[in-house]
């Protein structure tokens, strides 16, 4: 449910803030702060008269721009856009600017959370978010990568606020594992276990990424490549994989294409560790295909998701082994692809595949 909490709990709270974060900064942060802190009481006073309007929203966004780790305006600035996108509200018929408003505020709420897990108010507000907008049809899918993502800051904090087994904890990490079911239906992939050679993934990276279809229908290849346990050391029994890969990549077929590798996780751990392994992992099959196999370092870029983006749900180890992956994708026809997707959703024109890719 929604949660008003009243201009005097919002004033209450943001004076706490400024006063805390006074205390623990240096002058430089402490001078921005306080600016900032100027901007959230003039929103403030300006919802004494024109609550949730467009010009309260303008002083938390000035006060971001000062002080880019304020927990008020945060809070202050997901209420707003939360209050005019559920003023409108309609199911199916809700105008896409509308809908782009709620997920503003999913991030701005995630954000004061993950910034003073003391936010109770927040924390059930991306509950409630996340829940509607899985809930309710509209003429816009569910964006499932975003609403997982900031899932995952709540969930997260209500850990480090000792109270996750109370509060939002374990109602987000539900809602994750339902977000994660209905990713797995709609990419349809596992990584390979079984050695490719360096023609089927010539094959496989030269496809086309086609509309309404699984991204994995396309030039993208998951593969288990295995590292030695919360490491980036790559182990012997991935070698001769990887050997192929390198073949592909220098082959006539993939000659003059950028080739990305992802690296991915489960999420076991904070998502912060996690990325950064995923990244540490992905840089370590760059410079094991250059160093040892000859391929030009030109031709390889490098993008980590950390646990943010699971082939499977993460609910049994067999599961998580399956998120620990690395994906080798045809660059060009990604990009090519991208800004095709980009124009669609703009207009409007988008299906439950678009957010995948």
């Amino acid at each position: 449910m929604r949660l008003d909490t009243g201009f005097r709990d919002r004033f209450l709270t943001a004076l706490v803030f400024a006063a805390l974060t006074c205390v623990c900064w240096g002058p430089a942060h402490a001078g921005s702060t306080h600016l900032a802190q100027q901007s959230v009481n003039e929103g403030l006073e300006i919802s004494k008269t024109m609550p949730n309007s467009d010009q309260e929203a303008r002083c938390y966004i000035r006060a971001l721009e000062l002080d880019p780790e304020h927990a008020s305006a945060h809070f202050n600035l997901a209420y707003v856009l939360d209050a005019q996108a559920m003023k409108h509200w309609r199911g199916r018929e809700t105008a896409w600017e509308d809908i782009n408003k709620l997920y503003k505020a999913l991030v701005h709420y995630a954000q004061s959370i993950r910034l003073d897990p003391s936010r109770s108010a927040a924390c059930e507000n991306v509950l409630r978010i996340a829940a509607l907008v899985l809930d309710t049809p509209t003429k816009r899918p569910a964006d499932l990568y975003a609403l997982r993502t900031n899932l995952s800051i709540c969930f997260e904090a209500a850990g480090r606020g000792g109270n996750r087994d109370v509060s939002c904890g374990q109602p987000a990490q539900i809602l994750i594992l339902k977000i994660e079911k209905q990713l797995d239906k709609l990419k349809g992939a596992r990584p390979n276990r079984a050695l490719l050679s360096a023609e089927q993934i010539s094959s496989c990276l030269n496809r086309n990424f086609t509309r309404g279809a699984s991204p994995y229908k396309g030039p993208r290849i998951p593969l288990t490549i295995h590292f030695e346990v919360n490491k980036a050391t790559i182990r012997s029994e991935s070698a001769s994989q990887l050997r192929e890969v390198a073949l592909a990549i220098k082959g006539a077929q993939l000659a003059n294409n950028i080739i990305l590798i992802e690296g991915h996780a489960d999420s076991q751990g904070p998502s912060a560790y996690n990325l950064e392994l995923s990244k540490r992992r992905a840089n370590s099959v760059k410079r094991y295909l250059v160093s040892f196999l000859g391929v030009s370092g030109r031709r390889i870029e490098i993008r980590a998701y950390g646990e943010s983006r699971p082939l499977v749900p993460n609910d049994t180890r067999d599961h998580q082994a399956i998120n620990r992956r690395v994906e080798f994708v045809n660059m060009d026809k990604l990009s090519n692809f991208q800004t095709k997707l980009n124009s669609r959703k703009r207009s409007g024109d988008v299906d439950p595949y678009d957010y995948l890719y």
